[in-house]
């Protein structure tokens, strides 16, 4: 339980030539509030930071040059990064005598909007490939989950002239695939069903920091913890419901037992929301039920060259 006590946070803020560090892990940290999701099924991550009591210069750099953002985030024992992106919307407001500044940010800039494919690929090619090459276009590292290889070949090669969003979004829709950009920007392409290792990477419990119980939704459930900033989506997780107490998200659709909650789980969103000055510092993770030995859990992590 040591690792769930004493609040931690980095926010860095800047552009090529300066860069603006709020250490939370110091003392007397600034106040900051923040939430950020990812989903599976949504390319991009998304992020709304609000910093209060800010000198009006930093206000004006946040408002006018400064285009770049990181949050870590978690506990002194165990945190992570949660966002790595880009500033496109700044807001400026006050609360009572104090000042904040709200940034509106996303995983991915103009590289992600301006990236194009041109490209053929001959007989035979492997889908993996091609979809390979078009995520190398929006992202620096690449990481394929699942088994790709048994993918039939492209027996006509394939020809892509368009924009990379479009052309991932194409492959995607082909093979039933979904794809993400990480908390530390790496593009994730996955098999339907494919998970990045089948053990468990944590154990989600009343002594492990669960918040309320659990919500039984249609396919899975959803479930809420101090701050886990280790947990992404795609990720295996355990869920321990102890008390027995489940909350549904359509209590008079459909019965259920009062062992469901409790199993593995397949992560397929994770929202981190904070503020420091306040009592939220926590994560929701939206899941699918999983089997063991349902998917094959088969990694590949690519960089740009390979």
């Amino acid at each position: 339980m040591s690792a769930i006590w004493g609040r931690a946070y980095r926010l860095q803020v800047g552009d090529d030539a300066e860069v603006l560090e709020l250490d939370g892990f110091a003392g007397n940290a600034a106040r900051v509030a923040f939430n950020v999701s990812t989903f599976v099924n949504s390319p991009l991550a998304l992020a709304q930071i609000t910093v209060y009591g800010l000198g009006r210069e930093s206000r004006r750099d946040l408002y006018k040059r400064y285009d770049l953002v990181r949050l870590t985030a978690g506990y002194r024992d165990k945190f992570a990064m949660i966002f790595d992106g880009e500033i496109y919307n700044v807001a400026v407001g006050r609360d009572g005598p104090e000042t904040f500044v709200t940034l509106h940010c996303r995983s991915m800039g103009e590289r992600y909007d301006n990236a194009y494919i041109n490209r053929t690929w001959g007989n035979n090619t492997p889908p993996r490939d091609v979809i390979t090459d078009v995520a190398a276009t929006l992202a620096d590292a690449v990481e394929l989950v699942g088994d790709f290889d048994k993918l039939p070949k492209m027996l006509n090669g394939e020809t892509l002239s368009t924009g990379s969003k479009q052309a991932m979004r194409s492959l995607a829709q082909r093979y039933d695939l979904t794809w993400h950009i990480d908390s530390a920007g790496t593009l994730v392409v996955a098999m339907p069903d494919a998970v990045r290792n089948e053990q468990p990477v944590a154990r989600i419990a009343a002594d492990t920091g669960m918040i309320g119980s659990p919500t039984i939704t249609q396919r899975g459930i959803d479930v809420r913890s101090t701050m886990r900033s280790d947990i992404q989506p795609s990720d295996v997780i355990v869920v321990e419901n102890t008390t027995g107490e489940l909350a549904f998200s359509n209590p008079t659709g459909a019965r259920f037992s009062d062992t469901i909650g409790t199993g593995a789980y397949q992560v397929i969103g994770v929202t981190h929301s904070g503020d420091t000055y306040a009592d939220d510092w926590s994560t929701l993770l939206e899941c699918l039920v999983w089997e063991a030995g349902a998917t094959t859990a088969r990694t590949t992590t690519l960089t740009r060259g390979q």
